[in-house]
């Protein structure tokens, strides 16, 4: 795991939706003023990067609306959402699905990004 979290390092902050799901990760947490957290069967790790800025986090965001089904409003403004949203995403990786919930705060966005893996029928 922590193999993991230092390579994840090296990946472009929009790009680590697609690190988790090729690696196994259960759920990333984005939030303002603090490194991006994973979290593999409930062990989390940071990523050894800088500590996201709101900007950051609003980009974030905006990549996740592209993959969701949501209103053009929301999807082209994402800091104009609710003060808490959750939406399902389709990324363009295979492997899973997203679900993202998107909360605000003093600091800005903060989102909890989770892995759905499809079940594997025995």
């Amino acid at each position: 795991m922590e193999e993991i979290a230092e390579i994840a390092s090296e990946a472009p902050l929009a790009d680590l939706m697609d690190f988790a799901i090729e690696n196994g990760v259960d759920r990333i947490h984005f939030r303002a003023g603090c490194l991006p957290l994973l979290a593999w069967h409930g062990i989390a790790r940071q990523v050894n990067t800088r500590p996201l800025r709101p900007e950051d986090t609003e980009s974030i965001a905006g990549v996740l609306l592209e993959w969701a089904c949501v209103p053009e409003a929301m999807s082209s403004h994402p800091q104009e959402a609710a003060r808490a949203l959750s939406f399902l995403c389709d990324p363009p990786c295979e492997g899973g699905l997203l679900h993202v919930a998107v909360s605000r705060d003093e600091g800005g966005l903060s989102l909890a990004v989770d892995v759905v893996r499809p079940i594997s029928r025995a």
